[in-house]
């Protein structure tokens, strides 16, 4: 019997100061508009289109302006407000929500990481889960070694169609740490093992708990497979993100 996966977190308590600064806006990144709509409300649509009936967003108490628009929807399924006050990466964020999973697996969106796609992204990984019982990373193939070194590069091999399995996995590569231009692009399904793992790794690239390093730890106890995503990226995390979609003037309504 297929694991069922009705959760996902989406870790949005960073303080989001580069791009703050970039724009001179006070408000919390994820309060961003693009196409008249908040950021972090792309992500919710599209957990909720790939059917997930439960969401936890992890916010700094900080962040009143989130927390009062997400207080403020009215959904169709149950979303959970849990506080990370201490920003010290993501890997913690997702460790802070420990204790609403009470499934085998779920899954992972990152705010800053809004597609669109041909399908929904999140409900891609949704199937291929439901075929293998794994682990399952959403990943990009970067064009770019400049860019890939701002991101995460993977180890791979067996790559059939826009499935591989994953090997390794580094966080911001040096270009002769460089494995693939594969990285990671903010689509995670995780077992509950991934808690485990978070609590004995240390802090790493700017003395935070990276995901990255969770995932690589994860690798020696568990398989994880690496899914190419059918799906435009778009950084919201980043100016040029941003002013891409806006010159563009993508439709970032889903469509089921």
């Amino acid at each position: 019997m297929n694991n069922i996966i009705d959760t996902v977190i989406i870790p949005a308590a960073g303080a989001g100061k580069r791009i703050k600064e970039q724009l001179d806006i006070t408000y919390s990144k994820e309060m961003i508009l693009v196409n008249n709509k908040p950021c972090i409300r792309y992500i919710i649509d599209e957990a909720i289109a790939s059917g997930i009936k439960n969401i936890i967003v992890i916010v700094h108490e900080s962040k009143k302006d989130l927390i009062t628009y997400l207080n403020s929807l009215k959904l169709d399924i149950n979303l959970t407000i849990s506080f990370q006050n201490t920003q010290n990466g993501i890997a913690k964020a997702i460790y802070s929500a420990k204790q609403y999973i009470n499934t085998n697996y779920f899954g992972v969106m990152l705010g800053d990481d809004v597609f669109t796609p041909s399908k929904i992204v999140f409900k891609q990984l949704l199937k291929l889960f439901n075929k293998n019982n794994q682990n399952v990373i959403g990943v990009l193939e970067i064009a770019d070694v400049n860019l890939i070194k701002k991101y995460s590069s993977m180890k791979i091999e067996s790559l059939v169609g826009n499935t591989f399995k994953i090997l390794d996995i580094i966080e911001k590569p040096q270009e002769d740490e460089i494995y693939s231009m594969y990285a990671s692009q903010g689509r995670y399904i995780f077992s509950k093992n991934i808690f485990s793992v978070i609590e004995k790794q240390n802090t790493g690239i700017n003395n935070e708990f990276q995901l990255t390093d969770s995932i690589r730890l994860l690798l020696k106890e568990e398989p994880c497979a690496g899914l190419i995503l059918d799906g435009i990226h778009y950084d919201f995390g980043s100016i040029d993100g941003l002013k891409q979609a806006l010159r563009n003037r993508i439709n970032f309504n889903i469509k089921k």
